[in-house]
């Protein structure tokens, strides 16, 4: 299967459908204590991020210029790779959920309370899902890559 369409179906069930489930089943009023049950204090949410970013641009760089090294410096590259992945798959699935959340809420705002959310507010809270989406899709890409190729 695609990882593409992997990761869409993931983020789906795992942050997009619960939503569904508490909006229809609770209301929208149970659906924004959940969501901000899940938030977490600002250290976190930028421990989390940094680790994020982190993942991202380090696997991006070995996966992008490993090809130049060595042999020896290849496999310890792609080794790398696969041990940031191996910590960064137990938050892959945070990452995931953040990302369904993030394509559910503003649709379902849109839906239920269509007056309180602008188009604007609606369009950038999208826009940060699918920036969420794509970072996830790379990380899984570049992971399922390392893997493959050691």
């Amino acid at each position: 299967m695609n990882i593409t369409i992997k990761e869409i179906i993931l983020v789906t069930m795992t942050g997009c459908i619960p939503a569904l489930l508490i909006q229809h089943n609770e209301g929208f009023d149970k659906l924004k204590e959940f969501v901000s049950g899940a938030t977490v204090p600002n250290y976190l949410f930028y421990y989390f991020l940094s680790f994020f970013l982190l993942h991202l641009l380090l696997t991006s760089f070995c996966w992008l210029y490993g090809y130049r090294f060595s042999p020896d410096k290849q496999r310890e590259a792609k080794q790398k790779i696969i041990y940031i992945g191996e910590v960064g798959d137990s938050t892959l699935g945070i990452y995931r959920l953040a990302s369904g959340l993030l394509f559910a809420i503003p649709i379902i705002w849109k839906w239920v309370e269509p007056d309180t959310l602008t188009n604007l507010q609606f369009f950038g809270l999208t826009s940060y899902a699918i920036l969420f989406l794509v970072g996830v899709i790379s990380i899984s890409n570049i992971n399922s890559w390392a893997r493959k190729k050691l």
